[in-house]
């Protein structure tokens, strides 16, 4: 086995450098070649992982968080090279949803040695600037990304929190890192102090949809920000994207669809709506912010498709089986 592992120093709240040599030990004791790299900027992981397709490994792991995740697939869609996580990032949230231990290096190392090779679906991203972060980069993939357009593996968010992540990453970055989710929360209740609804039309597998929006979150995956259980139904081979719409305005309503997330109530909420579509475009009486995988990437309209089967992906035995089709 091949294997490109791909390092963001940066990632997480501690050093990791020292487990990362045991995961490298351990994966060479099982007969897996493994190069290291490490991210110095935005897009390395996927420069590195672009690479690692043209030298014909097989595998690309991430020690990073979920933005690394990101990076790399924009580089690995529609190829046959397989995606891995060893988690130490803030959020952690793909490796939460298929239960991989997060800050251990070496643990998951050894769960995704003896893991299973599955294929799941991306979202895509499209009408973002040519040249935004990660935009058009899959230039050899089956399934590239043309300009414009991004990968998502976990969830697209508009308006409110990706507001946050605006604000985590151009503000509060030591904050983020030395705190880690909490971080967020602070973040996210200044932020509720000021943040008003916005009138929004979603155009949803064709069907024409309004409402004056605080959030709205197109899902890949069921988990959302490390501990809320969003779009339960969601699946990540189903060739379906979930869609949450969070209505209403200001600091009372963003505090009351919160608790509702953790009381996992938030379904049965008149405010909120749930569907599940196969493209969705939006478009907003001003331009609301829109992240991916915990990073921004732009702002609306935009459209969001999902992109069938496009990821190959590690996973630890035993597999989520609630996470994939029958």
């Amino acid at each position: 086995m091949n294997a490109c592992l791909i390092l963001n120093p940066a990632a997480g709240q501690r050093d990791v450098h020292s487990e990362l040599a045991q995961a490298i030990a351990y994966l060479e004791g099982c007969g897996w070649q493994v190069t290291r790299r490490e991210t110095l900027g935005h897009g390395d992981a996927t420069t590195f992982a672009r690479q690692a397709v043209r030298d014909g490994c097989d595998v690309v792991l991430t020690c990073g968080g979920d933005g690394t995740l990101n990076e790399a697939v924009q580089a690995l869609a529609g190829t046959p090279v397989a995606l891995g996580a060893l988690p130490v990032g803030t959020g952690n949230v793909w490796a939460r949803q298929i239960g991989l231990p997060i800050g251990h290096p070496a643990a998951a190392a050894r769960l995704l040695a003896a893991g299973e090779r599955r294929t799941i679906d991306l979202g895509l991203i499209s009408g973002l600037p040519p040249g935004a972060p990660g935009t058009g980069d899959v230039v050899q993939a089956a399934r590239a990304a043309l300009p414009g357009q991004r990968y998502f593996l976990l969830w697209a968010g508009i308006g409110f929190d990706a507001t946050v992540a605006q604000e985590m990453e151009t503000g509060q970055r030591d904050l983020k890192r030395h705190l880690g989710i909490p971080a967020y929360v602070i973040s996210g209740l200044v932020t509720a102090a000021s943040f008003l609804g916005t009138r929004a039309t979603f155009v949803i597998d064709g069907v024409r949809v309004r409402r004056r929006l605080l959030l709205a979150v197109v899902a890949n995956a069921r988990l959302y920000a490390a501990i809320l259980h969003l779009a339960p139904q969601a699946r990540l081979d189903d060739g379906w994207l979930d869609v949450v719409l969070f209505q209403g305005q200001g600091t009372i309503a963003a505090v009351r669809h919160f608790l509702s997330l953790l009381a996992r109530q938030h379904l049965h909420d008149p405010q909120v709506t749930y569907y599940r579509a196969r493209e969705i475009t939006v478009q907003a009486a001003r331009p609301l912010l829109v992240q991916a995988d915990g990073d921004p990437v732009g702002s609306t309209p935009l459209t969001f498709r999902v992109v069938p089967r496009a990821l190959h992906v590690l996973l630890p035995r035993p597999v989520p089986e609630q996470l994939f089709e029958p």
